[in-house]
């Protein structure tokens, strides 16, 4: 019987797992869109010539 209540854990782990990795490639995006949109402003900052 105890088998019977964690049969369902691997499954919440997998769809937990791809849950984060989402949010981890959304974020990714979200801020290379903003260095991508700011970068001459950055390498200005910090001293870079385009």
């Amino acid at each position: 019987m105890k088998l019977q209540k964690r049969s369902g854990q691997a499954l919440t782990e997998f769809a937990i797992l791809i849950c984060m990795m989402f949010f981890v490639v959304i974020a990714t995006v979200f801020f290379m869109s903003i260095f991508g949109e700011w970068q001459w402003r950055i390498f200005k900052l910090i001293g870079m010539d385009l």
